[in-house]
């Protein structure tokens, strides 16, 4: 083979240096890229071959001692900074500095291999980590190894050369009738009681309404406009995003709800008088005492925990479930799935079908009975399992 392709040249006892020409540099100076293996004269020509064989198709990495941990810095602070939102782009750097760092930070770039991850994501499992989360640990990993092939700084991609564990599906959980019902009486009597109302009676998301403008609410019409979300990062910084699916959508509101609010802009006109220059006004519905966003943590433990136990419903219930009660509501009362769809804002109607295929089925099993009575009448019903 010609030395201008590549050569190997014993270094030692088992032990070889591969050398693939790469074209020349700027001043006209040959570049190589090389690679050390351990082993027989064999095992070295075969590295030599599949080294050629990736520099044909352009997937030769190029050396570098440049380590996983290194690389994830300079894809989320460059690609993924750029790309993502910053509540995403926070979560990311979250899952790197818990799971992706102390594992295989410290590994060299170009040395990792697709057993190494298998090993991590079972390490994963065993620490007890629900499917989901390592899958959205691998998305990330995947997602920047796949970038450093494109730069060329690996020859593949070894993430893609791993299996998954099976992704655990769960059902929404939601109130049931009597309990909603108990709860928005509970919540009129809290100071958040309107934004409770509206959040069981709508189906926002909790950012939505936490970052809920006055300039989206049409009290007079009855609506809603849903055109952003509050993000909490980190200490009291925080900012607003657009909606999660990057549409906008509007949404009736009921007369009660439309009561609630109005009574809760007039608390809070009063309370912006007794606060004077130190009230900080972003046009937010929903405030603490000085105007700014609400803590979506003190919003949890101090009144929608309370409102809970004074409903009487067990304070395992989360505040995204009420988005959820809603979703159950509308499909249990026969609403459209893609109406259903469009008004929780989901990006398609097959995400709406995978989170409330409880509610569709329980749907399913009532027009069966009902079919069953018009045929043979109610002493001959049939219910199916």
């Amino acid at each position: 083979m010609s030395r201008r392709n590549g050569q190997f040249i014993r270094r030692g006892e088992k032990r070889w240096t591969v050398r693939v020409y790469d074209g020349t540099d700027a001043a006209g100076k040959r570049r190589y890229i090389n690679e050390s293996v351990e082993g027989s004269r064999r095992d070295a020509q075969a590295k030599l071959t599949e080294m050629l064989r990736e520099r044909d198709r352009g997937t030769l990495a190029k050396p570098t001692q440049e380590t996983v941990g290194q690389f994830l810095d300079q894809w989320l602070d460059g690609t993924k900074a750029r790309t993502v939102r910053a509540s995403t782009l926070l979560r990311y750097r979250d899952d790197v500095a818990r799971y992706i760092r102390p594992a295989l930070g410290h590994r060299r770039l170009r040395d990792l291999r697709a057993e190494e991850i298998d090993e991590f994501y079972t390490s994963l499992n065993q620490r007890g980590l629900r499917s989901r989360t390592v899958r959205h640990v691998h998305a990330i990993l995947s997602g920047a190894l796949q970038q450093a092939m494109k730069w060329s700084r690996i020859g593949r991609n070894p993430a893609k050369l791993v299996t998954l564990p099976p992704l655990e599906r769960s059902s929404a959980r939601s109130l049931n009738g009597e309990q909603a019902k108990a709860f928005v009486v509970a919540a009129e009597a809290d100071r958040y009681g309107a934004l409770l109302l509206l959040a069981i009676s709508t189906g926002m998301r909790p950012g939505e309404y936490e970052g809920l403008g006055w300039a989206a609410v049409d009290l007079e019409a009855g609506r809603v406009n849903v055109c952003r979300a509050i993000v909490h990062l980190r200490k009291s910084e925080w900012r607003f995003e657009g909606t999660k699916t990057g549409r906008d959508r509007s949404i009736a509101i009921s007369p009660v709800v439309v009561r609630a609010l109005k009574a809760h802009r007039a608390k809070q006109a009063q309370a912006r008088l007794a606060a004077g220059g130190a009230w900080q006004d972003h046009d937010l519905v929903f405030t603490n005492e000085l105007g700014g966003p609400i803590q979506h943590r003190n919003l949890v433990s101090r009144h929608f925990k309370a409102v809970l136990q004074a409903a009487k419903i067990p304070t395992s219930i989360r505040l995204y479930d009420l988005r959820h009660t809603f979703g159950t509501m509308m499909i249990g009362n026969g609403v459209d799935i893609r109406t259903v769809s469009d008004v929780l804002g989901h990006s398609s109607t097959s995400t709406t079908l995978d989170i409330y295929s409880h509610a569709l089925d329980a749907n399913r099993r009532q027009a069966s009975e009902k079919i069953t009575e018009i045929l043979w009448g109610k002493a001959s019903r049939v219910v199916l399992d």
